[in-house]
């Protein structure tokens, strides 16, 4: 990849949208920055994404190399698998009347060559925290109980 991928936005119904006339960007501290080509991987298997209602992504215009926000629908964001950590957490601008969050762990998503990306790496070589282990129908046992 030469770049990042192109930012996400949700239309607030479930359903999720790429913008391609932005790349993603990502947040450390209050600061949005574009994310190395190299620090991008695949959404791991058991990663999930979410909308950020209330918030507009920021990215980085295709033409222009400008920042700006994303003004189709709500930002989105990942939420990586325990065997993983996330470089950059999603970078958004958050409206006055906006809900808040129940998570924190916020992480930059994106979309190139039809699949999901993050900036993240792999932490934890043990497959059991790979969710391609785990027995959904003892977990709902466990869970019912």
């Amino acid at each position: 990849m030469q770049h990042s991928p192109y930012i996400l936005y949700s239309d607030g119904k479930g359903n999720i949208f790429e913008d391609t006339s932005l790349y993603v960007t990502g947040r450390s501290g209050w600061d949005a920055f574009e994310v190395p080509a190299e620090d991008w991987i695949e959404l791991p298997d058991g990663g999930s994404l979410y909308e950020l209602p209330g918030r507009k992504g920021i990215g980085i215009d295709v033409v222009t190399g400008e920042m700006r926000l994303c003004e189709k629908g709500w930002a989105v964001a990942a939420f990586i698998p325990p065997a993983h950590t996330g470089y950059y957490l999603a970078a958004y601008e958050t409206a006055a009347d906006a809900p808040t969050l129940p998570l924190f762990c916020y992480t930059a998503a994106g979309w190139h060559d039809e699949k999901f990306y993050v900036p993240a790496t792999r932490i934890e070589p043990d497959i059991r925290q790979d969710c391609a282990g785990y027995d959904a129908k003892k977990l709902l046992q466990v869970l019912l109980i």
